[in-house]
C-alpha cells in the first residue's frame, strides 16, 4: 500500500511504508492512503505509529550500546 506524507506543510508520495522514515516522517506528520477518508496524524494510523515506535526503540538500543562501549 502506498502512503502520502505531509510534514511541516510539505506533501510527498506515494511511498511504501518502509520509505516513510527516510522521507521525513515524524510523530507530528500527517499521512493518507487510498483506504482513508481524510489525512490523519501519523500516530493515529496503527501501522505508521508502529513504525515510529520501532524507530524510537531502535534509537534507544543504539544509544544504550554506545554508552556500554
Amino acid at each position: 500500500m502506498k502512503y502520502y506524507l505531509n510534514t511541516n506543510g510539505q506533501q510527498g508520495g506515494p511511498f511504501e511504508l518502509s520509505e516513510l522514515l527516510i522521507n521525513g516522517l515524524t510523530p507530528q506528520s500527517y499521512v493518507w492512503n487510498e483506504t482513508m477518508t481524510n489525512w490523519a496524524p501519523a500516530m493515529q494510523v496503527p501501522e505508521v505509529a508502529a513504525l515510529l515506535q520501532q524507530q524510537q526503540v531502535d534509537g534507544l538500543r543504539r544509544s544504550n550500546q554506545s554508552v556500554l562501549q
